[in-house]
């Protein structure tokens, strides 16, 4: 949101004018000076990933530990961001994902062990109804 402030002195004392004074009604100079101030607000959204791959396994299991964290397109959020962290670790069968608005409110958490984390995202179910985890 940007913020505009329009303030006017007189030059010669300082005296804050009103936009329709020609003359300073404290000096009596016609000399003036306007200030503009404009403020934008402005947010910086960033997310870091990181990925551990084990390059003795099938190239269908070799990513074994995925972290991903930062801001992220949310639609239901006003700001249309939202903070998360998400951390997959096939190898200690762990998933943890927790969401948040940036005033905080939590959106989404769930933590739970890997092998039970199936029906969502790309973890939803195969044409086959079956789920094969790693």
């Amino acid at each position: 949101m940007t913020e505009i402030v329009c303030k006017i002195t007189c030059n010669k004392c300082g005296h804050e004018l009103q936009e329709k004074e020609r003359v300073c009604p404290n000096c009596g100079s016609k000399k003036r000076t306007m200030h503009i101030t404009a403020r934008e607000e402005l947010h910086i959204a960033t997310s870091e990933r990181l990925k551990i791959k084990d390059s003795q396994l099938p190239s269908n299991k070799k990513l074994r530990f995925d972290l991903i964290q930062g801001s992220v397109k949310s639609e239901i959020t006003p700001n249309k961001r939202a903070k998360i962290k998400r951390v997959i670790d096939k190898n200690h069968d762990s998933y943890y994902e927790h969401v948040e608005d940036y005033d905080g409110t939590v959106l989404h958490h769930c933590e739970e062990p890997l092998s039970e984390h199936y029906g969502h995202g790309s973890a939803k179910k195969t044409s086959d109804n079956s789920h094969k985890p790693d």
